[in-house]
């Protein structure tokens, strides 16, 4: 019988994202429910967006880190800096495309929407370092110790 890896599986991406869902979860749900509280119904969709636009860049950063996994390091390391610089400028043009089509406020709450991407964008990443902490996988080895 044959099986199919994984795209994260038992690596540094896979241990870094079950690190983050978890408490990005609850924290979403915490959000969520909040900003019901706060703004109502304007509040559950901008909330519930902010959700979306964290899990969806954050995700896919992991799912693609650890697609190239077995690639060159440097190759690696430029990789990751262009998915940070693609979440900042995709979240960037999100944000610009909501306003232009004017659906900030109705339907997304801007406090809700802010504050939730804040605060799951942080939770998220303090999972993200927890994770990769804690599988105690070498970044790097210097070789050989030469006399």
């Amino acid at each position: 019988m044959m099986t199919t890896a994984k795209p994260l599986g038992d690596t540094t991406a896979g241990a870094m994202f079950r690190g983050a869902i978890v408490p990005s979860a609850v924290v979403a749900v915490i959000s969520v429910v909040l900003s019901v509280l706060a703004a109502g119904t304007t509040g559950l969709w901008g909330s519930l967006l902010g959700v979306a636009l964290v899990l969806t860049f954050f995700g896919l950063s992991l799912v693609v880190l650890g697609a190239t996994r077995a690639a060159d390091p440097l190759l690696v390391l430029m990789v990751a800096l262009a998915l940070y610089g693609a979440k900042v400028v995709g979240l960037f043009v999100a944000f610009i495309l909501i306003n232009a089509a004017d659906l900030v406020d109705d339907p997304f709450d801007r406090t809700a929407l802010g504050i939730t991407v804040i605060v799951c964008t942080l939770t998220w990443t303090v999972g993200e370092i927890v994770g990769a902490t804690r599988r105690r996988e070498p970044l790097y080895d210097l070789g050989e110790a030469s006399p």
